[in-house]
């Protein structure tokens, strides 16, 4: 689906972290975007494209002065009770993906995923 962000405008209208059975996929069209996912943040600028695990509490910041858009969607979301269920990860796998780098904005540490 198409989003948009506007200056201030957020995933959550409280404001706290929120989580759901899923992947999800973004790629960020203008503007800029901070994704925080656990205690990670990341900055999105266009032409970046991150996956991550739906289940890891996650919020979603437009902190700039102009509109964030993209692309969004969430492969694998059932609205359940189990929605909101524990999920078991394998030793050294990493909640979040970033699939593409528009530019040299991301942090160095975070490669993209071979898989």
């Amino acid at each position: 689906m198409f989003v948009t962000y506007e200056p201030g405008g957020r995933s959550s209208s409280s404001g706290k972290l929120m989580r759901h059975t899923g992947t999800e996929f973004a790629y960020l069209l203008r503007g800029k975007l901070k994704i925080q996912v656990g205690f990670d943040e990341y900055v999105l600028q266009a032409g970046d494209a991150l996956a991550f695990d739906s289940s890891e509490p996650h919020l979603l910041v437009n902190e700039g002065s102009e509109p964030a858009e993209g692309i969004w969607f969430v492969l694998g979301r059932r609205l359940t009770p189990e929605s909101h269920a524990a999920r078991v990860t394998m030793p050294g796998e990493r909640p979040v993906r970033i699939l593409h780098r528009g530019g040299p904005h991301l942090p160095a540490d975070h490669t993209p995923d071979p898989s």
